[in-house]
């Protein structure tokens, strides 16, 4: 009775948007085939969902940013900078080396007092709307 009710959220879920077709996401069809709501509810019924399909991504639902997505590649950038730091810290910094530590800095710094923005973000956000819109470099 309960994969029942399962199958039928989501298939409401899934058709929710008024779309008439969908990917099914039996064991045999995997996301691959759009088919109508009635040909959905038998795949479903007779095959069951496809291993793994716990978030309905392909129909309307959104990760939620704090689960795992199974992607264990994380940004160490940090700890490769502070392997870099302590290299250097027995000797003088070459002026690169100082300068890219000053840029590093200033990355974290608020726009100004009133904000939570990073000058990183902001540039960031301006890069971003220069590539989207096509602006010229002399807009800046």
């Amino acid at each position: 009775m309960e994969f029942a009710h399962i199958a039928n959220v989501f298939v409401n879920q899934a058709f929710a948007s008024g779309c008439t077709v969908v990917k099914c996401p039996c064991k045999k069809c995997k996301n691959r085939l759009l088919l109508h709501k009635p040909e959905i509810q038998l795949h479903i019924a007779k095959d069951g969902f496809m291993e793994d399909y716990l978030v309905w991504y392909e129909h309307g639902e959104l990760k939620h940013a704090g689960e795992p997505d199974g992607n264990d590649d994380e940004d160490r950038m940090d700890e490769m900078i502070a392997d870099v730091a302590t290299d250097y810290e027995e000797q003088s910094l070459p002026e690169e080396v100082q300068k890219f530590f000053r840029l590093l800095a200033a990355s974290d710094e608020k726009v100004h007092e009133g904000t939570n923005v990073t000058v990183l973000q902001a540039v960031t956000h301006l890069m971003a709307m220069k590539s989207k819109y096509n602006f010229a470099n002399n807009c800046y």
